[in-house]
């Protein structure tokens, strides 16, 4: 023990149950240090005997009091005149839980078959609210709501008493199962959420009125407003089937604090999305597009129209797989190159061009990552000017950090005759070398293909004959990715990469024959 709090907790939160188990019973000091960290989480209950010990416990701390509440009010003072007054485990620690399981969990846990013989025992769920009252520390919460959940009208009260106000990353999946929300409910279950809540995931098919159906007891509160200040939304699988189509205008008006926005299948919900980003998103910067799957989810005007929506301009942008993106879809993302810094743009799309990625990086001044999937013809990459001969000047290469792409079409006449003429080959590397080096600010450079790329044998060499000292000035890099290039890096390109790359952490890509010979060579860099 350390007797500096934000130490221990460095410490003690890396512990499992069992190790910490082992501290409390040390000696008292330890164990009055060590106990709040051993019953903080409860969602690690995965063995039959700690399942069956918790339920005891609850069922244990239930029955005392229900005993107390039956002795008389002079009966209880003479206990505390006493000090004869004790407490359950349950009682003494749950002050200490932060971290409580799923409802639907929780409930299993509480169906003892040792007590359901008795008609006057316990349910599962009085055991249940018995539980959380006694949890008054709850400070996070990761919650999955889905279909087991929110058709029981019992269980959805738990959810808005105990667990909603204390959620901060809320997940809502209902459509793979068929079953559809009904709006009223998904709106009232929102509005319930505090403002602790930061990240929101919806998977539903909205149904139904604003009419509420149910109305439980105590809950007397019919048009709370959300007080919750999310972060970041994403937007599964969502469609609306509701008589009233509210739901969605009012979610996003309660997302004014939105910075980051996901969205996979939104179907005819486009047009609202993009309104509600122009009307009501204004610190939104950064938006995903697209799935991973090959599915044509969003069309090109789709696309285009979501972009346009930012009148800040977007700072991030990544277009997954699933996207049509074309001629609409560049026209508006030209639209925020001053103050795009990532750009993100995975395999599978019809329309964007190695062309158009030059145009990104001529003329974005802040962009600080680019992931580009698809092949990059070294001659394109080059980009130089025909008339002057002279390499063309890029506006990122004073900030770009994370460059990611395939560079191909390299003449290796070492794997297969592919050259024009002799030395064709080692002057495109040289050019492309060239290139980089005026990337100066590199942290990191991934060049390595997928595995299954049929481009592997037209790839750059990265050793020092082919010109790999022209990156000398690339002072800054911290990882290197060469994974599936047929490279010609020896020995002796490691010991130059570590010489003139002062900050080099990561070589990865490297066969194991190169490992094995510079085997403890090189302590300071990581070797795959």
């Amino acid at each position: 023990m350390f007797n500096i709090q934000e130490l221990d907790d460095l410490v003690y939160s890396q512990l499992d149950r069992y190790d910490l188990t082992q501290c409390v019973r040390v000696n008292k000091k330890w164990h009055t240090l060590i106990i709040p960290y051993l019953w903080r989480d409860t969602t690690a209950l995965n063995r039959w005997k700690q399942i069956v010990a918790f339920r005891q416990m609850v069922l244990e701390d239930y029955l005392h009091e229900q005993q107390q509440h039956q002795r008389t009010a002079q009966e209880r003072e003479e206990k505390v005149d006493s000090g004869a007054v004790s407490l359950t485990l349950l009682e003494k620690n749950a002050r200490w839980i932060q971290r409580i399981s799923p409802p639907k969990h929780i409930l299993k846990y509480l169906q003892g078959w040792m007590y359901n013989f008795d008609i006057n025992a316990p349910t599962s769920m009085s055991l249940f609210r018995h539980f959380l009252k006694r949890c008054t520390s709850i400070t996070f919460l990761s919650l999955e709501l889905e279909q087991e959940e929110l058709e029981s009208d019992e269980i959805l009260k738990v959810i808005v008493d105990y667990y909603l106000p204390h959620t901060r990353d809320l997940y809502i999946n209902t459509f793979h199962l068929g079953f559809c929300m009904e709006s009223w409910l998904l709106k009232h279950l929102l509005s319930r959420c505090s403002s602790r809540l930061e990240k929101l995931t919806l998977w539903v098919v909205v149904v139904g009125t604003e009419e509420r159906k149910i109305k439980w007891e105590g809950d007397h509160e019919e048009n709370v407003e959300p007080e919750w200040l999310l972060k970041d939304l994403k937007l599964r699988f969502c469609i609306d089937k509701s008589n009233s189509k509210t739901f969605w205008p009012w979610l996003w008006k309660h997302c004014s604090r939105v910075k980051t926005l996901k969205a996979d299948y939104i179907f005819d919900l486009v047009h609202s999305l993009a309104e509600g980003i122009s009307t009501h998103m204004t610190d939104l910067t950064e938006i995903e597009l697209g799935n991973g799957t090959w599915d044509r989810n969003l069309k090109d005007q789709e696309v285009a129209e979501l972009l346009s929506s930012s009148y800040r301009g977007w700072k991030t942008v990544r277009l997954k797989h699933a996207l049509e993106c074309m001629l609409a879809t560049k026209a508006a993302l030209t639209q925020h190159f001053s103050t795009l810094e990532e750009l993100v743009i995975d395999d599978g799309h019809n329309g964007f061009t190695r062309d158009d990625l030059i145009t990104v990086l001529s003329s974005c001044p802040k962009l600080r990552m680019l992931i580009f999937s698809e092949d990059f013809a070294a001659t394109t990459f080059i980009d130089r000017n025909p008339d002057t001969g002279s390499l063309r000047e890029w506006a990122c290469e004073g900030s770009l950090k994370v460059l990611q792409v395939k560079i191909t079409e390299v003449p290796r006449p070492d794997i297969i005759s592919t050259e024009d003429y002799p030395g064709q080959g080692r002057g495109i590397q040289r050019q492309v070398y060239e290139r980089l080096a005026r990337l100066t600010k590199l942290e990191m450079l991934v060049l390595g293909h997928h595995s299954h790329s049929v481009h592997w044998h037209s790839s750059l060499e990265i050793s020092l004959d082919s010109g790999l000292y022209w990156l000398e000035g690339l002072k800054e890099l911290k990882a290197l990715d060469l994974s599936c290039l047929e490279a010609r890096i020896g020995v002796e390109e490691i010991e130059w990469m570590s010489k003139h790359w002062p900050k080099l952490d990561s070589i990865k890509g490297l066969s194991k024959e190169v490992i094995n010979s510079v085997q403890g060579q090189f302590p300071a860099i990581q070797l795959q």
